[in-house]
């Protein structure tokens, strides 16, 4: 299993910045009327934006935007 930390500009909480840090099992696809910075920490495994998938590693970072589906 993959743990990833979520780091999202969320409006509704107090900073404007709201962050998650756990593991996570494959979900079905989806987006977000938000931008969201993924950082992959420890485990192995892929992840699909916009229809590609990759590889993903500790280390791996992504910042996804409202249009990605992922």
């Amino acid at each position: 299993m993959i743990q990833r930390l979520y780091i999202k500009n969320n409006t509704k909480a107090t900073y404007n910045i709201a962050y998650t840090k756990h593991f996570v099992p494959n979900a079905s696809m989806h987006f977000h009327d938000f931008y969201e910075l993924e950082i992959i920490l420890s485990g192995t495994g892929t992840t699909t934006i916009n229809q590609t998938t990759y590889e993903v590693k500790p280390g791996s970072i992504f910042l996804l935007t409202p249009s990605d589906i992922h």
